[in-house]
């Protein structure tokens, strides 16, 4: 039977062991590895935070809030959580914030204090304990996109992660580089400008230069000082199981 990935669109979430969710720019894809093999995927919606007040960290404890309030509802046989990944943001300041915040508030879990009365000091301790990376700026910001009407040239990104039909985690993410009107629909007709790879023994990312010839970025030019890029032998069997496991996004 071929292969068909669920996608989780945004502002929606879902527990299963293959699971993808595309186009996001100033979005926050959360991905959770639960027991038993199972994935939890939570696509945030940038427009449920606020980036712009003078404590972030309020935002990011209603946004674990929130995201723990989803996985209650569909984790109805108990599953622990065993790591959490957040990814997405736009390379601009407020995201910035974002992401420095929540790097702040990892390295000193242990004395962290709830903020509202329907999170526990357990779960939101637990919570950012768990999350083994996060990058919430990884995409090329392109400004005022409103008043750009489309035109605006952007990054978005789209993770597929398989704990079902591989025996060991399958875990990628691809970028997305165009005009803001390109990049739409859910299941893209051509390949993605970068794609990574995750390794889950050493906790890093790896990253595969997919660029047309001549195709230059210097957004991309800053994530090669910050990835490793692979240069072996298989970057094209890596590249060949990566689309396929795209084109097997359901429509």
């Amino acid at each position: 039977m071929p292969l068909r990935i669920k996608n989780v669109p945004m502002g929606k979430a879902s527990i299963d062991g293959i699971l993808c969710s595309t186009g996001a720019y100033s979005c926050i894809i959360v991905v959770i590895l639960l027991e038993n093999k199972q994935v939890f995927i939570n696509h945030v919606d940038s427009n449920s935070f606020n980036l712009e007040g003078s404590d972030i960290s309020i935002e990011i404890q209603r946004f674990v809030r929130d995201t723990m309030f989803k996985l209650s509802q569909l984790n109805t046989n108990g599953l622990l959580m065993e790591k959490i990944y957040m990814i997405g943001g736009a390379d601009q300041p407020d995201y910035g914030r974002f992401h420095d915040t929540l790097n702040q508030m990892k390295q000193n879990h242990s004395l962290l204090t709830p903020m509202f009365n329907d999170l526990t000091i357990d779960d939101l301790r637990n919570f950012i304990n768990l999350i083994e990376y996060s990058n919430l700026k990884i995409n090329l910001s392109g400004g005022d996109l409103d008043a750009k009407r489309g035109t605006a040239f952007i990054s978005d990104i789209t993770v597929i992660i398989d704990r079902k039909t591989t025996s060991n985690c399958f875990f990628s993410m691809v970028q997305y580089y165009g005009r803001e009107k390109e990049l739409n629909g859910d299941k893209r007709k051509f390949e993605p400008q970068l794609m990574f790879l995750y390794n889950f023994d050493e906790k890093y990312w790896s990253l595969i230069d997919n660029r047309t010839p001549g195709f230059q970025s210097s957004h991309i030019d800053k994530l090669f000082t910050q990835f490793n890029q692979l240069t072996t032998e298989d970057v094209q069997e890596l590249r060949n199981t990566i689309n396929h496991y795209l084109q097997s996004i359901k429509q």
